[in-house]
């Protein structure tokens, strides 16, 4: 959708963690390994998105207060700091290592803000397609039709769902 570089990559990469599901499953069979590896996968996306929207809501809320610079700066580092330890108590939840690069890397601004442009409300379009029997097809079109009708396609997915953003 033009103007809308986020939404399109949160799309894209929902629907083609749901496409190579239903190729691999469908292909190949439940429970076979490439349909397993999709699944574990998308397993691994929706606990990143969740942690980095953590982390991003704790960050926001730290550089929003009224801290002096040099202030939020030292506390940056201590969240970043909790943040990594948590990832870390909570590593055995991920079913792959496609996220090691969290466990080598030092969390920064930049690292959050580009796994955020990617991952941001994945189980919220999870919530549609599901309401959508998991139809990707019909899913896509209907976050089309909302991104192309409305300012904020979420919030009218949303209003369809009957919740709030």
């Amino acid at each position: 959708v033009k103007d809308q570089m986020d939404f399109n990559e949160r799309l894209a990469t929902f629907g083609g963690q749901e496409g190579a599901i239903g190729f691999f499953c469908a292909g190949e069979g439940e429970g076979l390994p490439h349909c397993n590896s999709a699944k574990a996968l998308a397993h691994d996306d929706f606990l990143l998105s969740a942690f980095i929207e953590g982390l991003y809501e704790r960050l926001h809320a730290l550089y929003s207060s009224s801290l002096s610079r040099a202030e939020k700066l030292k506390r940056r580092e201590k969240v970043f700091r909790q943040a990594a330890e948590d990832f870390q108590k909570n590593r055995g939840d991920f079913l792959t290592d496609s996220y090691r690069l969290i466990d080598r890397e030092p969390l920064n601004n930049a690292t959050i803000l580009a796994f955020r442009t990617y991952h941001r409300h994945l189980l919220f379009y999870q919530k549609v397609y599901k309401r959508l029997d998991r139809n990707l097809r019909q899913t896509i079109d209907l976050f089309r039709y909302a991104a192309h009708s409305r300012a904020d396609p979420l919030a009218w997915a949303a209003s369809w769902l009957g919740e709030t953003e």
